[in-house]
């Protein structure tokens, strides 16, 4: 999903969801999407459905908000915000969310993430907006000095507070390999979730590596002739 924009002028009810707009997506890459207010990367904000995205690359999307007023959250990833508020959130599984911009506001609101890799973005109001009411992520793993209090490491969510080590294509590296959390799907090999983003098997340790890729563990190879 490269290269759409939400333009509406009237950012109240428009301009949001340059990416997605009120919908699951499964092993997906999300990039250079522009939003000209909310969700430039994923605007899920109906009540009507569950809402999920996993294995999902979302990186490069940008919102070009300079001027907004009433609302400051969910630039790059919103959810179900102010009235519309839900106790069961958009969750975002095994999802790498790298490199977005936002020239106004924080980047993440009112979506749960599990097992996702979040990393290098930019947003002056930090990347998650946080005001007493904000559903707190799983396993999420959050590099950036602009870390909210909720993510601190240590806590009973288990998020890290470290560097993913990320390649060049955005594959992990071992500080968060086998640091996700298990759920039943990932060994049903008849369920899209379970397998990453290149296709391979989501579970290869003793635990999911965080992010959208699943890298198989280094090992010796012996060659018999």
């Amino acid at each position: 999903i490269i290269g759409n924009s939400a333009r509406c002028v009237y950012m109240a009810t428009g301009g949001c969801g340059g990416g997605g707009y009120n919908t699951s997506l499964y092993n997906c890459i999300v990039s250079n999407n522009y939003a000209r207010y909310r969700g430039a990367a994923v605007h899920n904000v109906t009540t009507s459905r569950e809402l999920e995205c996993c294995n999902c690359l979302i990186v490069d999307n940008r919102s070009g908000v300079t001027e907004a007023v009433g609302y400051d959250y969910g630039m790059i990833l919103e959810g179900r915000s102010g009235n519309s508020r839900s106790a069961n959130p958009p969750k975002f599984y095994n999802c790498t969310i790298v490199g977005n911009w936002t020239g106004k506001y924080a980047a993440i609101d009112d979506v749960e993430l599990i097992n996702c890799i979040v990393w290098g973005n930019t947003a002056p109001g930090g990347e998650f907006y946080n005001n007493g009411t904000v559903q707190k992520p799983d396993y999420c793993v959050v590099c950036d000095h602009t870390c909210q209090k909720d993510l601190t490491p240590g806590t009973d969510d288990q998020n890290l507070n470290c560097n993913p080590k990320l390649t060049a294509d955005y594959r992990p590296g071992y500080p968060v390999k086998n640091k996700g959390l298990y759920y039943p799907w990932m060994d049903d090999e008849d369920d899209a979730r379970s397998k990453d983003l290149a296709g391979g098997p989501r579970l290869l340790g003793t635990a999911p590596d965080l992010g959208c890729y699943e890298p198989p563990v280094p090992g010796l190879m012996l060659l018999l002739r």
